[in-house]
């Protein structure tokens, strides 16, 4: 996961950041696809300007001990990305990008 100024400005107006997703490993291109389609899904039906947040925690971290979001567990790590000015689960999972309405 990449994020990266597109566009530059003097004000955050007229700024513009995009998320890039790469995917590694056998699971890399469904997981790459599924982070694409939630981040797209997220900028269509709550985006409100802020930044998603995004915290890395040690694989064995149980689910109590996680801050509200969504939870991507990788063999190392859990990754779990909350999304300003949403306070609940999108209406479904969201698998691909053409399913994120």
């Amino acid at each position: 996961l990449i994020h990266i100024q597109t566009r530059h400005g003097d004000s955050p107006a007229e700024k513009e950041w995009e998320f890039l997703v790469h995917a590694f490993g056998e699971q890399g291109p469904q997981l790459a696809e599924q982070l694409a389609a939630t981040a797209r899904a997220w900028d269509r039906n709550v985006r409100d300007g802020a930044t998603p947040i995004l915290t890395v925690h040690p694989n064995d971290t149980p689910d109590r001990l996680l801050p509200a979001g969504d939870i991507l567990d990788k063999p190392l790590s859990r990754l779990v990305f909350q999304w300003p000015g949403r306070n609940t689960l999108l209406p479904a999972p969201v698998e691909r990008c053409d399913e994120a309405t």
